[in-house]
């Protein structure tokens, strides 16, 4: 049971987030009968069922103020604040926070939209990250584990090759 109603639930090291209309949570045990529930501190609601992933290192989800970044039971907005402030979030996607759907794939976050409206790509780099809008409508995107391989669909079906894409 949580405080707010569930909008993501998302796999990540050690257990398992779980976002809601008021906080997020951290999920973890050796077995189903023996979870344990973690309310965490930062009050950043979750936005969207898409809008959370698995990054490798961490979980990401979309909030109010941003994107934000989740490892073991801490919940931070740092890096998405290198990018834009919680006005310039609100200002830019505050209106389709509900339409927009996260993807990872190699050190890449891909923010699109369902309604086509442009979204973005975050670059997680060792040493810096980048951030950069897409022109092109995203309709659809997934990740195929066996191919490791990132597809979207924009116009035709595209694999995503970070600095590029192929056909």
């Amino acid at each position: 049971t949580t405080d707010g109603r569930v909008i993501g639930i998302c796999p990540g090291e050690g257990g398992l987030w779980v976002t809601t209309t008021k906080a997020p949570y951290f999920i973890s045990g050796v077995t189903p009968d023996a979870m344990v529930q973690n309310k965490v501190t930062a009050i950043q609601a979750g936005v969207s069922k898409w809008s959370i992933c698995n990054m490798g290192t961490a979980v990401v989800y979309a909030s109010h103020d941003g994107l934000m970044t989740a490892r073991g039971v801490e919940v931070s907005p740092d890096w998405s604040f290198k990018f834009f402030t919680r006005d310039e979030w609100r200002a830019r996607y505050g209106s389709r926070l509900h339409l927009l759907h996260l993807n990872a794939h190699d050190g890449h976050l891909l923010g699109w939209f369902s309604d086509g409206s442009p979204g973005f790509l975050v670059r997680f780099d060792e040493t810096d990250t980048s951030f950069t809008r897409t022109t092109d409508p995203i309709m659809a995107a997934t990740v195929h584990p066996i191919a490791d391989a990132l597809y979207v669909v924009a116009g035709a079906v595209y694999e995503f090759k970070g600095g590029g894409t192929r056909k």
